[in-house]
């Protein structure tokens, strides 16, 4: 499945880049970029633009990408892809963004389906995860002392 969703990133991308006026820099396979929040933690968009991170999602099953084309806002993606929700409001926060782009694309739909995006605007969670990312650094040094570390 990770296979699949890496041969059709760089495909997504392209029509992602024929949708969108500003400026997309693919990060992906090819040209992979973390960058740094803090001390503790960071990612790896799959592209940015001037006011966007990017989160290209090529499901193996062709289910997932019917599923996500039922996503239309904050809400949707938070509620059924939890996971992606916080994963790119940390991007948001880490590149000072004001949202970010959830496209699921999937090359076995007709091409008018193919490509399905989310605008998620960026929510005002900075603090809930500075306090999560300050919790998780103390149990990592504590652990790394009671190891002797």
């Amino acid at each position: 499945a990770i296979d699949w969703g890496n041969m059709y990133e760089k495909e997504a991308y392209e029509c992602l880049a024929e949708e969108y006026d500003d400026f997309l820099m693919y990060h992906g396979q090819e040209n992979p970029r973390f960058y740094p929040y803090g001390d503790w933690s960071g990612g790896s968009p799959d592209a940015v633009s001037t006011l966007h991170v990017v989160e290209f999602k090529c499901p193996f099953d062709s289910t997932n990408h019917l599923y996500n084309c039922m996503l239309k806002n904050n809400d949707d993606v938070k509620n059924a892809r939890v996971e992606h929700y916080w994963q790119m409001q940390l991007l948001m926060i880490a590149l000072d963004k004001p949202s970010a782009l959830y496209a699921s694309y999937d090359p076995r739909f007709p091409p008018s389906k193919r490509l399905h995006v989310v605008e998620v605007a960026r929510d005002p969670v900075k603090d809930l995860i500075d306090e999560k990312l300050g919790h998780a650094s103390a149990l990592f040094e504590k652990i790394m002392n009671e190891l002797g570390l």
